[in-house]
């Protein structure tokens, strides 16, 4: 359990160190390019916005429920930072996790029978235009939020709870270069299933110990494109329960 706190706390950083503190008061500055246009796009384990209400509330979950939800949006948050329209590379900047939360509570009491997926879009255009820009805009500066090394995912190779938390992260930056990046099927997994993500992190991760385990998000991206190319990976239908339709953005 030790050990699983200090993946817990090395997912949320400093930000969540730092939700005490006043929020500095917001810089417009112009919104991110428009997201490709894409009929639909897959949310790989995605929690539901009624899932995350009763993680929220305490009310029959557990802390952990709660944890692998938030890692599972610093996957998205890292996915968005890398592929993502956001040229500074850093979506959250100084926003604190209270006011992230915050904002997909209140996306979720409206719209309970959503994913928190569907709230992140939105989320990411209120980012984007009310904070200061961090880094010069033709600079990309991917903050990887998510800490965990290959190290530690190979040290947890025998315990499928710790893997399913930790691999959310990954699911959630897959979530991310869906929506985001320049795979107009919006689902680059195709016909391949979940195992096949976690086998890839297993090989990468072991000839890269030293290495983020995110870091072997962006070379399986590739690795998929070439496979699909070569006719050795089918595009595959999107789960009913992983599709999520683009909307018109909520303006709040």
């Amino acid at each position: 359990m030790t050990f699983l706190l200090l993946l817990l706390v090395q997912a949320a950083g400093a930000r969540t160190a730092s939700a005490s503190k006043p929020a500095p008061d917001p810089l417009p500055i112009p919104a991110a390019a428009a997201a490709p246009d894409k009929p639909s796009y897959r949310a790989h384990r995605a929690p539901s916005c009624a899932e995350w209400r009763t993680a929220r509330s305490g009310r029959g979950a557990t802390p952990l429920l709660e944890a692998a939800y938030n890692i599972w949006f610093h996957g998205y948050v890292t996915g968005f930072d890398v592929h993502g329209p956001d040229r500074t590379g850093d979506l959250l900047g100084t926003t604190t996790w209270v006011r992230i939360g915050a904002f997909i509570d209140d996306y979720c009491a409206r719209n309970p029978s959503r994913l928190v997926a569907d709230a992140l879009e939105p989320l990411v255009i209120e980012l984007v235009r009310h904070r200061a820009p961090s880094a010069p805009p033709a600079v990309r500066r991917p903050a990887m939020t998510v800490r965990t090394t290959c190290r530690e995912w190979n040290r947890i190779r025998d315990d499928g709870l710790l893997r399913l938390v930790n691999g959310g992260a990954a699911r959630g930056y897959l979530t991310a270069y869906n929506r985001w990046g320049p795979d107009p099927t919006g689902d680059v997994l195709g016909a391949g299933n979940d195992p096949l993500i976690d086998r890839w992190i297993d090989t990468w991760c072991g000839k890269h110990p030293a290495a983020l385990m995110m870091e072997s998000m962006a070379p399986f991206i590739r690795h998929l494109g070439a496979e699909r190319a070569a006719g050795r990976l089918r595009p595959g239908s999107i789960p009913a329960n992983e599709q999520v339709v683009p909307t018109i953005p909520d303006r709040r």
